[in-house]
């Protein structure tokens, strides 16, 4: 019985990192999308939000690449450059892009 319990424990420990995963996922969606449409101010301070919740290193770096190309974008070389030079990004061929 104490099997049981242990294994339901860790398919609960799963599933809710599977839910953690997909909200993240949804909330970069929707940030994002102002750039896409053209308004790259918007996607930055979307972007800049939902960048000071993760904890996650590879959710960061998803979405501070996110961020440097929507500060392009929107004229901001600058903060874009600081931003890219984060440690977390030493390997990202997308902040070298930017």
């Amino acid at each position: 019985m104490r099997a049981i319990a242990q294994i339901s424990f860790v398919g609960l420990i799963g599933l809710v990192g599977t839910l953690v995963r997909a909200e993240i996922s949804s909330e970069f969606a929707i940030a994002e999308a102002p750039l896409n449409d053209g308004l790259p101010e918007v996607a930055v301070v979307r972007l800049q939000s939902l960048l000071a919740k993760q904890n996650a290193d590879s959710d960061w770096i998803s979405i501070a690449e996110k961020l440097g190309e929507a500060l392009v974008v929107a004229k901001r070389p600058d903060d874009a450059l600081k931003l890219l030079e984060d440690q977390r990004l030493r390997g990202s061929v997308t902040a070298k892009f930017w």
